[in-house]
């Protein structure tokens, strides 16, 4: 009987190098779905591009933050959804170039 987290062949518990690597996803990837996102949802909240691109918030906000820094997308104030609770969160729609 082999015990948990060893492998029957080798006889010893398997390490993290013996696992292969998760390849990881290209920040260049990442905004491409970022930039699509906004391209065929226009003016969305970073909440509902987060959801679409699964992606976090955070890493959302900072591929957002780069695009802007680039021109490709520009924050649409007037875009706000109807009036709630707190202050309306300006949503990203793409730049015209």
């Amino acid at each position: 009987m082999v015990a948990y987290g060893q492998t029957a062949s080798a006889g010893r518990s398997t390490r993290r190098a013996d696992l292969p690597s998760a390849a990881p996803k290209a920040a260049r990837d990442s905004a491409g779905v970022v930039l699509r996102t906004i391209l065929d949802h226009g003016p969305v909240a970073r909440s509902s591009i987060a959801r679409v691109a699964r992606l976090s918030t955070a890493s959302v906000s900072g591929i957002l933050a780069t695009l802007i820094d680039d021109g490709f997308v520009r924050e649409v104030p007037e875009a706000a959804g109807p009036p709630g609770f707190g202050r309306p969160a300006p949503r990203p729609a793409s730049s015209p170039r």
